[in-house]
């Protein structure tokens, strides 16, 4: 009884390995028709998106105007009561920052008409010592950056169009004291997805001076270059950048002293968002200028702070 019983059990378990075996050799064939079908519904797919893709290009050519904005607002606040460490027991600071970039687009088979605005501010305000009365700073203006331009174009190509540009840089609280204006006609290039080159030869560069430098207003011929590029990436991280530059062919500024200034400038602008929470997360803005006839070396500025996407 107990020799029959052990067979018994042995031809169980064998016939179960046996099962077992011809289990994961079905479940691996199994798998590769299904990642065999999977492959073919996903070249399915990608050609249905192309053509989505393309659609949608021509819908946003026939809508209208195309309009966006995103920017990052920070804000802060510091202050101590009677605490004897702190250099100022009593003090208090707050800051607030205001960080935008917005477009407006109109675009066509033929032609394209792009309107962007960059604005860049912050105040501060700073108290050293609460318990007099009247130590109140006030609000200060700290960054003031206005950047405002028009850029319409003729389409040569699907990558390359003749284009008249219009652009102010300056900004808010000291209008065009400095500031720069161009006007000027060159082309475009849109070869690389999400950047917009210009390229202007002929362009005229208005430069205002502030009043304290002792320069005056003056104009002059030379090659413009702009670069827009905006993007968003991995975990919804986006980017958007500017460059503008002004080479003069001639000329430049006579101090009272009797020494030349360059009109040569660049600036640099930069704005970076990580989302956290449904439009809103951490931003940072910065930017690099460099402009002689302004200030003798590398202007800079940065914010940090929470960031809304509109």
């Amino acid at each position: 009884m107990i020799r029959i019983f052990t067979i018994t059990l042995l031809s169980l378990f064998l016939a179960g390995t046996n099962v077992e075996g011809q289990s994961l050799t079905e479940l691996k064939e199994k798998q590769q028709i299904l990642l065999e079908e999977q492959a073919g519904v996903q070249s399915k797919v990608d050609e249905l998106q192309g053509q989505i893709d393309a659609l949608q290009k021509k819908i946003d050519y026939t809508s209208g105007w195309r309009k966006g904005l995103a920017g990052v607002v920070g804000f802060n606040l510091n202050r101590s009561s009677k605490w004897a460490k702190n250099a100022n027991p009593n003090g208090f600071a707050s800051g607030l920052s205001i960080n935008g970039t917005g477009f407006i687009i109109r675009e066509s088979e033929k032609s394209f008409w792009r309107n962007t605005g960059i604005l860049n501010l912050a105040w501060q305000k700073v108290d050293p010592d609460t318990d007099v009365e009247g130590n109140d700073t006030g609000f200060d203006r700290i960054t003031d950056i206005l950047n405002l331009s028009s850029l319409a174009g003729y389409k040569l190509s699907d990558v390359l169009a003749l284009s008249g540009l219009g652009e102010l840089n300056t900004s808010v609280g000291n209008l065009l004291s400095p500031g720069t204006f161009d006007l000027g006609l060159g082309a475009t290039y849109t070869g690389i997805e999400n950047l917009v080159l210009v390229v202007h030869p002929l362009n005229l560069h208005v430069a205002f001076p502030a009043s304290e430098v002792g320069l005056s207003t003056k104009a002059f011929m030379g090659l413009k270059l702009r670069a827009d590029y905006a993007n968003t990436f991995a975990n919804g991280i986006t980017w958007a950048t500017n460059f503008t530059s002004f080479s003069p062919y001639s000329g430049e500024f006579i101090s009272n002293t009797g020494a030349t200034i360059s009109a040569f400038e660049w600036t640099w602008l930069n704005t970076l968002t990580f989302p956290v929470y449904q439009g809103i997360g951490l931003g940072i803005s910065f930017g690099l200028r460099d402009a002689a006839f302004e200030y003798d070396g590398t202007q800079s500025f940065y914010s940090l702070g929470l960031s809304y996407n509109l």
